[in-house]
This record gives structure tokens, C-alpha cells and sequence, in this order.
């Protein structure tokens, strides 16, 4: 399910208890936002689907820390060899927000520069 209409016809059939939508396939934090609205209104559980490790696990985050309720967010088990950015620890069981603008992303560059195969760069 990516679309409102797609999660309103599974809530109206009754055919899910608990949802996993993901920010980056639902509209982003808006439509994610409509998501929440509309399974709250059919007591639907939400789960943020959150394979992610950028940019999209910094908005899905977000989302679950901006529910008045306690939202869990799913994340992936997986050990890095070095840590892609402050707020991913797969240890925790719990994620710390910053005070950063935005969504506060700002990947540890110099830990991932030892994995870079590539780079091109594009000039005006």
C-alpha cells in the first residue's frame, strides 16, 4: 500500500489491524501524516516502515517522535562497520533527536569516505 486510497480500502475491508507505511512511498512527511489521520479514525495501528539509513530514517523519526502516543518505528538490525551518521545505532532501543534545523541529517563524511568507489563531479 503506497496511496490514502489504498490504506482507506484496507481499514474500510477491516483487512489490517496494524499498517507500515514508508515516508519515502507515501507522499512524504505530509502524506505520511494523512496516513496517521486516517488510521487513528479506524484504530488502526501504524508502524513507519523504516528500512532506511539517511534521510528517510531521519523523517521517519521525526514522525514517530511528533505522535502524542508512543509510536514504535522499525528499524534494521544491521551492524555497520562505522556509524553513517549521529542518530543510527542499531543497539538502542530508543532514538535521540537533535536540535539541528530540518530534519537534522548530517552523515559522518569522513567514516564513510573509506567507503567511496567513485566520485564525479558535475560543473556549471
Amino acid at each position: 500500500m503506497t496511496t490514502l486510497l489504498d490504506f482507506k480500502a484496507a481499514f474500510e475491508a477491516g483487512a489490517v489491524d496494524n499498517v507500515q507505511p514508508s515516508v519515502t512511498k507515501c507522499g512524504g512527511i505530509s502524506g505520511m501524516r494523512r496516513v496517521f489521520a486516517l488510521a487513528q479514525a479506524y484504530a488502526v495501528r501504524v508502524v513507519p516502515h523504516c528500512f532506511y539509513w539517511g534521510p528517510g530514517y531521519h523523517a521517519t523519526a521525526h514522525l514517530a517522535a511528533s505522535r502524542p502516543e508512543p509510536t514504535l518505528v522499525e528499524t534494521a538490525f544491521i551492524t555497520f562497520a562505522v556509524r553513517p551518521h549521529a542518530l543510527f545505532d542499531s543497539t538502542a532501543s530508543t532514538l535521540q533527536l537533535t536540535e539541528a534545523a530540518g530534519l537534522g541529517f548530517e552523515a559522518d563524511w569522513d567514516a564513510l569516505a573509506a567507503y567511496v568507489v567513485s566520485r564525479n563531479t558535475v560543473s556549471a
